[in-house]
This record gives structure tokens, C-alpha cells and sequence, in this order.
């Protein structure tokens, strides 16, 4: 079983039937059932603003537990992680570098729509193209 570790643009992409990466997250999707799928719970929260303010947040947060993810919080260890990641990589933001210290805590595979996490990690990141 693969470990999957998922990005915010993923998840938005995959609920989402108008965002530019629905097709290609749906695709990704399908084909990651039955593996173990995470979610840090900054990406959660990121996926969640706009459930807000598009007033479907009891939706979204339904179409979220159908999916069985793992929602992965930020403790010490991952806030040490991420801020290791931000120093070495001035550029990171914070959200992106919680995410790639999930992967890391998890060793997992990140799964993305930004391409710029290709660049800091190619051998754990696999943007969507």
C-alpha cells in the first residue's frame, strides 16, 4: 500500500468540477483508491476557506470523510520539520513546507498542483501536469 500524502490544489481540484485541475485530480483520485491517503490538517484548513465562503462547508467536510483521509496535525515534530524546510528554502511558505514535512514524517509520496514543490523535493513530489 502506497503512503499519499495530498496536497490543498489536489483536494480543491478533485471537489471542484470548475477548477482548472478537476479532469487530472479525479484521475489521480481514482487511481489512489485503496491506498493510504493523508492530509495535513494546514491543507485541510486550506481547502476549507473557500468551502466557507461558498456557504458548502457541511459538503465539503462530508465529501472529505467519504474519502477516508488521514488528517495529520501539526505537532512539535512537525512544526520543527516544516520550520527546517522554511529556513533551508526561503521561498517555501509555511503551508507547502507542513506538507512536505508531513511526507517526510509519513514517508510518503506528496502529490501537488505546484510545480515549485517539484523543484525542492523531485524524488517525493509528483506534480500534475
Amino acid at each position: 500500500m502506497a503512503v499519499i500524502v495530498l496536497d490543498a490544489g489536489v483536494l480543491i481540484g478533485y471537489l471542484d468540477r470548475d477548477d482548472s485541475h478537476h479532469a487530472r485530480s479525479v484521475t489521480v483520485m481514482n487511481e489512489s483508491a485503496g491506498e493510504e491517503l493523508h492530509l495535513p490538517a494546514s491543507a485541510y484548513a486550506e481547502v476549507m476557506v473557500g468551502a466557507y465562503r461558498a456557504g458548502l462547508a457541511d459538503g465539503v467536510r462530508e465529501r472529505i470523510d467519504e474519502l477516508e483521509l488521514l488528517i495529520d496535525p501539526v505537532d512539535r515534530a512537525m512544526a520543527d520539520a516544516a520550520a527546517r524546510l522554511r529556513a533551508t528554502h526561503r521561498s517555501l511558505r509555511l503551508p507547502d513546507a507542513l506538507l512536505l514535512a508531513t511526507a517526510q514524517q509519513v514517508d510518503g509520496e506528496v502529490i501537488t498542483t505546484d510545480r515549485v514543490l517539484g523543484r525542492i523535493d523531485p524524488a517525493r513530489v509528483r506534480v500534475l501536469a
